[in-house]
């Protein structure tokens, strides 16, 4: 398994990518600094930060996981009216 060394929130760690590349890794990194950077602006508490910032990731892998289940369903229904087009033509 890959590993990858990034600088997240100004500390150094060293990450496992698993089925992630170099440019997945440094987009998450990117993203959290992003969050950290706005977080900071308050002048928070580290832990209060990795709180926040948790949160709002948390938040948008759920808003990311309701649009994907919208998306299937809607997917799905296509697909049941299009199967029944095809039986009414055939039969």
């Amino acid at each position: 398994m890959q590993k990858y060394s990034a600088k997240v929130m100004g500390k150094d760690i060293s990450v496992s990518a698993g089925e992630l590349g170099q440019l997945d890794i440094q987009a998450i990194v990117n993203s959290l600094n992003h969050q950290w950077e706005i977080v900071k602006i308050n002048n928070v508490d580290t832990q209060k930060a990795a709180a926040l910032i948790s949160f709002e990731l948390a938040k948008e892998l759920f808003q990311l996981k309701n649009k994907q289940t919208e998306v299937l369903e809607t997917d799905r229904k296509k697909m049941k009216k299009l199967i029944s087009r095809i039986d009414e033509t055939i039969g």
